[in-house]
């Protein structure tokens, strides 16, 4: 079996700061997956220039180009698997070639919800709100279509999953699939300080409105005890502008730090400064109950606890290493999340419990054994 593994959004895991961010990790660790299952893998990045209309209208046609090769030349034992069903008119038309491959679309939320939760973004000029109404409608009228037109499915949530079954009217494969790690890629956390008088919070993202830092800064502001409570932001993103403006106006600039992007071992030293870490605490805003975040993974694989709003479905409902808190837009109580690290920094051992729940459960080998066998029975 031949996977032609097809990235539509201009994601490129060789690139330079591509490979570094969440996303290009995840790809490029999916495929190195795949290849120890003895499936030959070929990467198809179709890259559209956003520089100008002009520019992407040649970028998109190239990039259908290829895509309509690609289809034309598959053969029975190959694997079409997409990333996405962006661009939707292109994916229509390619799903109607005539094509001897499986055609299986690798789906990581439901557009539609989280489309429209782009088009309240009140901050980012008309060029943005142009091109999202554009992919917004778009979906809306292409999106049963081309799903349609596949011959499976594999997301990573059960909700996103049961979406998709009630769209198509159950009439293709589905597999549920939560993201994976390569957790030998990543260092465990040495933690040098469980002394809880001054806590340390960490926060490593592409920061967007649906992480909800601003929760936790709020949270901060209301914050009226005796602990000192710092929170560290690694990493950049289109939310960070706002962040840094909250942090002014609450007067919080003395314990919440930007620190811009790091990777290596300036990374690794901020996981061993903090006590526990934040995945996503408004998935929320964008329609989600539930997750399958890379960040989680990753602080699972560190040994750093982690506090979450939405059900992430790799992990237990009651997990000692996690804190759920309420999805709302209220500030986090950061009673709750003091008590939560005092809990577990009285476990010395919990940086290696992680580490091994990590080995066995969101280890990408594993997982890509599953798909493997999803894929052959096609």
């Amino acid at each position: 079996m031949r996977l032609i593994y097809i990235l539509p959004n201009g994601i490129y895991p060789n690139g330079s700061k591509g490979a570094d961010h969440g996303v290009g990790k995840k790809i490029q660790s999916l495929i190195n997956g795949l290849m120890k299952q003895n499936i030959v893998v070929d990467k198809c990045e179709l890259i559209y220039s956003v520089t100008n209309p002009i520019n992407f209208l040649k970028s998109y046609y190239i990039s259908h180009q290829i895509l309509v090769k690609i289809f034309k030349e598959s053969s029975k034992s190959d694997v079409l698997y997409i990333r996405s069903i962006y661009p939707h008119i292109s994916n229509f038309i390619c799903c109607k070639t005539k094509h001897n491959g499986k055609v299986v679309f690798e789906l990581q939320s439901i557009e539609k919800t989280e489309l429209k939760s782009q088009l309240n973004k009140n901050n980012r000029g008309l060029v943005f709100h142009i091109k999202q109404n554009l992919l917004y409608y778009s979906n809306n009228l292409f999106e049963k279509s081309i799903k349609c037109h596949a011959d499976a499915l594999v997301s990573v949530t059960n909700e996103i999953t049961e979406y998709n079954r009630h769209l198509t009217n159950n009439k293709l494969r589905y597999l549920t699939l939560g993201n994976g790690i390569e957790v030998t890629q990543i260092k465990e956390r040495n933690l040098l300080n469980n002394d809880t008088d001054v806590i340390h919070v960490l926060c490593v993202a592409v920061v967007a409105l649906w992480h909800g830092i601003d929760r936790l800064i709020r949270g901060m502001h209301e914050y009226s005890g005796d602990k000192t409570i710092n929170l560290h932001i690694v990493g950049d993103g289109p939310e960070l502008q706002n962040l840094k403006s909250l942090t002014s106006e609450l007067h919080l600039e003395s314990h919440v730090i930007f620190h811009g992007f790091k990777s290596g071992a300036d990374l690794d030293a901020m996981f061993d400064q903090c006590h526990i870490a934040i995945g996503g605490l408004a998935d929320f805003r964008r329609g989600l109950k539930e997750v399958s975040l890379l960040k989680n993974r990753e602080y699972c694989a560190r040994g750093i606890p982690f506090v979450l709003v939405a059900k992430d479905i790799d992990f237990p409902d009651e997990w000692a290493y996690t804190l759920h808190v309420p999805a709302t837009e209220d500030p986090i109580n950061m009673e709750r999340v003091i008590t939560f690290v005092e809990r577990v920094m009285k476990d010395p051992n919990h940086p290696q419990e992680m580490r091994k729940y990590a080995e066995q459960h969101l280890d990408w080998y594993p997982k890509m054994k599953i798909l493997k066998e999803f894929l052959e029975k096609l």
